[in-house]
């Protein structure tokens, strides 16, 4: 019976130690190219107020000014150069109501993208001045909302490394063309769900991208900084790679993302060049870019009080 007892343990461990070694076993994957990331340029505001604050708020005295400071930061990985980011003051009226202040920036120097040596990103202080309040306060405080509104060109990059060209669709070697892909894009406001590849006839396949804006602010594709942000949709322009068709809601290569939604880029090969070969097996590389303004604000509200040493 112990013999027996020994054996049983003996075909038990000898079990698991094959689960253990096979059970695991996958298909060995890509690493990430990219760091990631569903941020572009993120703004703080400086502190502001020299008060003890009583309503929440940063609090000065109503013969002070207001410093406004925003500090700007690169959570994506586009490098933004030089005086390509422009910040305009919104929510008070410069010089109507507040004087002192600039009332439009831009970067003076380039704010680099999240790196291996920089995994923050680079970032930048930009300085409007201090702006005073020159109607008077009536009553006991003044609440000043101010918006910095910013826009920037950006641009992302798509990429799926493990492409199945395959000729023969029922080829069932190498690879597969009908499953979902590994893909990554780099950091930025746009973001993709899956990745599905599909047989599209004999030497043709296609690519499904579905993108969407996570990064709450807008895009457009114009140059003109602050106008013509649609509040229905976001548009891109796609840099599609060679012997690649692509097309999207919009046309051409113009990418239309409805705001709150998703859109699927779709893309094929073989279809308006050579097909490809019927004896031909193998993976590929394929990499798409958008391009795109985008817009976003940070805001501060200041309480302004009424100095009783002034009345």
């Amino acid at each position: 019976m112990k013999i027996i007892k020994y054996l049983l343990l003996i075909l038990v461990l000898m079990s698991l130690l094959f689960v253990s070694c096979t059970g695991n076993r996958r298909e060995s994957g890509v690493a990430a190219p990219f760091y990631g990331g569903s941020e572009g340029l993120i703004g703080e505001f400086e502190d502001i107020g020299s008060l003890l604050s009583q309503s929440g708020y940063p609090e000065i005295w109503e013969d002070q000014g207001i410093p406004i400071q925003v500090r700007i930061f690169n959570r994506g990985e586009y490098t933004l150069p030089s005086n390509s980011v422009q910040f305009k003051i919104k929510g008070i009226k410069i010089p109507e109501d507040f004087q002192g202040a600039e009332a439009m920036k831009t970067n003076l120097n380039e704010i680099e993208k999240v790196s291996e040596y920089l995994t923050e990103g680079g970032d930048e202080l930009v300085d409007f001045g201090e702006a005073y309040y020159v109607k008077g306060v009536k009553g006991t405080f003044y609440d000043a909302n101010v918006f910095i509104e910013y826009t920037y060109p950006y641009e992302q990059t798509v990429i799926v490394p493990k492409v199945c060209f395959k000729g023969d669709p029922y080829d069932e070697t190498i690879c597969e063309v009908d499953e979902s892909k590994q893909a990554y894009i780099s950091g930025g406001p746009f973001q993709m769900g899956s990745v599905v590849q599909r047989p599209a006839g004999k030497g043709r396949i296609s690519l499904e991208i579905p993108i969407r804006n996570v990064g709450g602010g807008k895009a457009k594709k114009e140059d003109s900084m602050f106008e013509d942000f649609s509040p229905l949709y976001d548009e891109l322009i796609m840099e599609v790679p060679d012997g690649w068709e692509c097309s999207a809601k919009g046309g051409g290569d113009t990418v239309r993302v409805n705001r709150n939604g998703e859109t699927v880029i779709r893309c094929k090969y073989g279809f308006y060049g050579a097909p490809i070969p019927e004896t031909d097996v193998y993976t590929s590389a394929f990499d798409l870019k958008v391009y795109y303004i985008y817009w976003d604000f940070v805001s501060q509200t200041v309480r302004i009080r009424e100095n009783p040493e002034l009345n």
